[in-house]
């Protein structure tokens, strides 16, 4: 059973984020034209990285496994995020590379919010996701790590 519970709450999610990723950076779908198809995969995206994080303190995975999941899990979200920006802009960067998207996926993300970038019109649904993503992801990865913590403690 725990093989199933691993391959399903764990695996098919970062499968999945990864697929998402690929498909983001090569711009296959139109988002310029079709910023709809960026909403719909921002929630995708959103649903299969929180599905997967609430897994792992019920998996009995190693605690080093579960923090190396999360950071992917994280980093993966980071990147596909920044590929959305990338394809659909933001103001004031001129032409956005995908470092620049990364970077404010990141301040976006935090909910840092410097200012020197913003959303555009059609971007500001998929920026405001990503800000609650990062909330709500920060806060069940903080409540990942001290469970794991506290199991390895314990054993």
């Amino acid at each position: 059973m725990t093989r199933v519970f691993t391959i399903v709450f764990l695996i098919v999610p970062l499968l999945s984020n990864t697929l998402v990723l690929v498909v983001s950076y090569l711009s296959i779908f139109d988002f310029a034209a079709h910023p709809e198809r960026c909403y719909i995969l921002t929630g995708v995206v959103a649903f299969a990285s929180l599905v997967s994080l609430a897994a792992f303190p019920v998996s009995e995975l190693p605690l080093g496994r579960a923090i190396l999941g999360s950071i992917l899990q994280a980093f993966l979200l980071l990147l596909i995020f920044a590929c959305f920006y990338r394809d659909l802009g933001l103001v004031g960067a001129g032409p956005v590379t995908l470092p620049i998207g990364f970077y404010f996926s990141v301040v976006t993300w935090t909910t840092l919010g410097y200012g020197d970038l913003y959303p555009t019109d059609s971007m500001r649904l998929v920026a405001a996701s990503g800000a609650m993503l990062g909330y709500v992801y920060s806060g069940i990865l903080i409540g990942v790590l001290v469970t794991q913590f506290e199991r390895a403690r314990g054993s």
